[in-house]
């Protein structure tokens, strides 16, 4: 079987309802990409709808719906645009949204699998084999994520990294690193040659830089950035910003979850998080694990290179937000905004 594969391209009349809900794949603007929703996208572009698509072959495939990176549990598998997979070993797709399907190719380009789409929504993607079996994919490794109504819309996921439920302390992090450990002295911190004042990275003054170094990063890059590189490019540290707004725009309550110490945030719109009192480690060892939270941002202190913003947690419920040393160890809670 003679396989071509075509990139769509559409063209979009900007005035019009309909070429603004094709445009976002949401034709009933419900807020989540269903599969009759793809059907009503495709009826346009064949022309059973009217006309806001131009200059569009009818007999082009449609890859881009489930091109990305998606995950079976954490295991990454990515769907290219130009229509070839990682997923059930080196096999080529094809998406055929007017009839619900997604088909793999073999090497050969003999068809391998039919899959019905049984839901395309936001974030998911879920497939029904010949024989009944589902799939569902996820594009996040499947880390759940509370929406707390904050004013800037960042999604604050449920879970420390690490870690399996809400109370959970999960993993210790140093700032800049992205690999958890449990021993947090300046010696062994990646980007220091030992001690705090000879930093070799995200540094702004000469004092603490190895030999004057500098080089005035004050934010983490996405290789340091541990929730990046360890849950995948939709999810990030906070920022200073986003922890401030968290600590000013939810109502806390220091309380006990199954047993946990943490703090309970409510949010504007009714919707909570909580934050296990999991303390932090630093190079004498463990430090009131069980009595205070402290969780780290990506953004660095402007005045001390050696230290790092978070938000401190204790028994007065109100979060605030300090400085504590870059080398030490604290959870982390990672976020997503609504546009990743």
């Amino acid at each position: 079987m003679k396989r071509i594969l075509f990139i769509l391209t559409l063209a979009f009349v900007a005035s019009s309802t309909w070429a603004q809900s094709l445009l976002v794949g949401d034709s009933n603007q419900d807020g989540s990409l269903t599969v009759a929703d793809v059907t009503t996208s495709v009826d346009m572009i064949l022309g059973r709808q009217p006309q806001t698509v131009i200059d569009l072959n009818p007999y082009r495939v449609d890859n881009s719906l489930v091109a990305g990176t998606w995950y079976i549990d954490t295991t990454p598998v990515t769907f290219n645009a130009d229509g070839t997979t990682d997923y059930a070993g080196a096999a080529a797709f094809e998406f055929r949204p007017w009839k619900s399907t997604l088909i793999l190719l073999d090497a050969s380009d003999e068809i391998m699998k039919v899959y019905n789409i049984l839901r395309l929504g936001t974030g998911k993607l879920t497939l029904q084999d010949s024989d009944g079996t589902t799939v569902s994919f996820s594009d996040t490794k499947g880390h759940e994520y509370v929406d707390l109504g904050l004013t800037s819309g960042t999604l604050w996921a449920t879970t420390n990294m690490g870690a399996t439920n809400p109370e959970d302390y999960g993993d210790y992090f140093a700032w800049g690193e992205t690999s958890p450990k449990t021993y947090f002295g300046w010696d062994a911190y990646k980007y220091s040659n030992g001690s705090y004042d000879s930093l070799t990275k995200y540094c702004s003054h000469d004092f603490f830089g190895y030999n004057g170094f500098t080089d005035g990063l004050t934010e983490l890059e996405l290789a340091d950035d541990a929730a990046y590189m360890n849950w995948g490019h939709k999810w990030r540290m906070p920022t200073s910003a986003q922890l401030e707004e968290l600590s000013n725009q939810c109502t806390w309550t220091y309380t006990t979850i199954n047993g946990v110490n943490g703090n309970l945030g409510v949010g504007p719109n009714g919707n909570s998080i909580f934050l296990p009192a999991a303390g932090s480690i630093d190079e004498n060892g463990a430090s009131e694990i069980g009595e205070i939270g402290i969780y780290k941002s990506s953004t660095r202190s402007p005045n001390s290179p050696d230290q790092t913003l978070l938000i401190f947690m204790s028994f007065n419920p109100s979060p605030c937000i300090v400085y504590s040393k870059r080398n030490d160890g604290s959870p982390i809670r990672p976020v997503r905004n609504t546009q990743q």
